[in-house]
């Protein structure tokens, strides 16, 4: 190397190493300022029967194959290796047009339990479905989700999803599903949008 581009490297290293150890800086401030309180969190949790097997259930617990059964449902598959849900699938939905939500499917056991962790630039949630065999041939569902704001926006919307709002959704979509199982077709209910 040449001496002219030697002192040229070493004087952008310099200006670099200045600004990663400045950056640092106020990032570990920020961290070490403990005054901060956590942010906005809730937990719904729904349960569900199902006259079906979690054999018969558990397929359908996939963005490809709620197309089948539950209206208005709209995503976009990122990566999925099957073509359908599998573990580290991905895929996104657009219930809000100006805040896509992103999904992982981070745990997949097969026919007991399905979980996703889904996140916008607002909120992120992780979203579990536990289902357990009766003994008599019927599958019992635990839809289970814990939401935490990032923003005011996220805040707002974890305000909005109460209680009362989230089990009507959930039981709706249990409807929706229990419907297909039973029948092979899709309700279809005029009037409605879909969101999650």
């Amino acid at each position: 190397m040449h001496i002219k581009s030697a002192g040229l490297y070493m004087a952008v290293c310099l200006v670099l190493s200045t600004v990663v150890l400045s950056y640092n800086g106020k990032e570990n401030s920020a961290m070490n300022d403990q005054s901060h309180t956590n942010a906005k969190r809730i937990r719904r949790i729904h349960h569900a029967t199902y006259h079906a097997t979690p054999e018969q259930v558990f397929p359908l617990l996939c963005p490809v194959k709620e197309y089948d059964w539950l209206e208005h449902w709209q995503c976009e598959l990122v990566y999925s290796k099957s073509g359908v849900a599998e573990m580290d699938c991905i895929f996104k939905t657009f219930f809000d047009p100006t805040e896509p939500e992103v999904w992982t499917v981070t745990r997949y056991d097969k026919n007991q339990c399905i979980q996703f962790i889904i996140a916008n630039s607002s909120r992120f949630s992780r979203f579990t479905i536990t289902l357990t065999p009766d003994g008599n041939g019927n599958t019992e569902a635990v839809w289970e989700e814990i939401m935490t704001s990032l923003n005011a926006k996220g805040d707002e919307a974890l305000e909005a999803w109460s209680e009362d709002v989230y089990a009507r959704r959930r039981e709706d979509i249990s409807e929706r599903l229990e419907h297909y199982l039973q029948t092979g077709h899709m309700l279809h209910r005029a009037g409605e949008t879909r969101d999650r």
